[in-house]
Order: C-alpha cells, then structure tokens, then sequence
C-alpha cells in the first residue's frame, strides 16, 4: 500500500467512525454524515442567515472555517476527499441494520 493510499484510508476510516458514533448517539444517517463531513473538513459549524419579512431575498449558508472565518456554503467544499466507497458503506441499508442489531445486543 501506497503512503498516499494509506493516509487516505485512514481518513475514510476516522470519518466512518464519526458516522457510526452520531449514528448510535440517536442522529439521523444524513445529520451523521454531514456532521462527520463538517469535522473532516474543519468546519466549527454551518450559519443559515434568513430575512423572513424580505420574499425577494433567500436563506444564505455560511460555514465557519477552523481559522475562524467564514465562507459561502455553497463555495466550500460539501465532502471530505476520501474515497466513495466510505460513502457508499455509510449509505448501505446494513450499517443501519448492524447499528440497530448491536443497540438490542
């Protein structure tokens, strides 16, 4: 195995574990996984700013960076640069079902 390779492996494997771990803590698989993506990508925490009298105007996403500022959402990356098969893993109707089986063990 490459240096690269194994860097990257252990990241996709450092990420699946935070999945796992919100996941038994009782989040939703998608709040798992976007919580586990915030942390790979050193994200303090994402802002929604809204103006709710204005109907012109939308919501703005912002993500604060672990420098301390900030960035549209929407121009920071959303994913972590692992490879799609920790993804995929994530997202398979068995990491539920084996997450399910071990809280009723």
């Amino acid at each position: 195995m490459s240096i690269n390779a194994a860097r990257v492996a252990a990241q996709g494997c450092g990420w699946l574990h935070y999945v796992i771990k919100a996941m038994r803590e009782g989040q939703s698989h998608e709040a798992a996984v976007e919580a586990a993506n915030d942390a790979a990508l050193g994200y303090r925490q994402r802002v929604t700013i809204c103006w709710p009298n204005v109907k012109c105007w939308g919501p703005i996403h912002w993500v604060q960076l672990a420098d301390g500022s900030c960035k549209h959402a929407h121009l920071a990356p959303s994913r972590p640069d692992i490879h799609p098969q920790f993804f995929e893993l994530a997202a398979s109707p068995w990491l539920g079902s084996a997450l399910r089986g071990h809280a009723d063990a």
